[in-house]
């Protein structure tokens, strides 16, 4: 298996660096010194910053060495969209989260509902299942 690793996956990876930075900063700050939101905002950017991070390992080949994370980098990038979206009305209205406001979670709750027998797979199954879509993968790229 050969790892690629080019200007994209240098872009992927340097940006889920800096934003695993930034949520790390807008989540472990002094909360005296920040807005109360800014915990939706660490989240969102955490989220984001794991589901590009996959989005990385996927591009770069490391998948074969990391079968944990296969089908998770949706489920973060569906999870980053409610922190965003809370972030912002709630700097807007000035409204903090209110159980109604859990809906928004709902199309993620149902993508890792529908994958869990993939999330449940071991080790071995996951590598299958890898080498099976990569070597499918591969013998379209031949055929076009």
């Amino acid at each position: 298996m050969v790892i690629n690793f080019g200007i994209s996956q240098a872009f992927f990876l340097l940006s889920s660096i800096v934003g695993f930075l930034i949520a790390s900063i807008l989540l472990f700050r002094k909360k005296r010194l920040s807005n109360r939101y800014n915990l939706y905002l660490g989240l969102s950017f955490l989220f984001l910053s794991l589901g590009i991070f996959i989005g990385f390992v996927f591009q770069s080949g490391l998948i074969r060495y990391l079968p944990f994370v296969l089908r998770w980098g949706n489920a973060m990038v569906l999870i980053f969209m409610p922190f965003s979206y809370l972030y912002f009305r709630s700097n807007i209205r000035n409204t903090p989260f209110q159980f109604s406001d859990s809906i928004h979670f709902l199309p993620a709750l149902f993508y890792i509902i529908d994958f869990l027998p993939t999330f449940l797979m071991g080790h071995e199954e996951k590598s299958v299942l890898i080498d099976a879509f990569l070597s499918h993968e591969d013998q379209e790229v031949l055929h076009q």
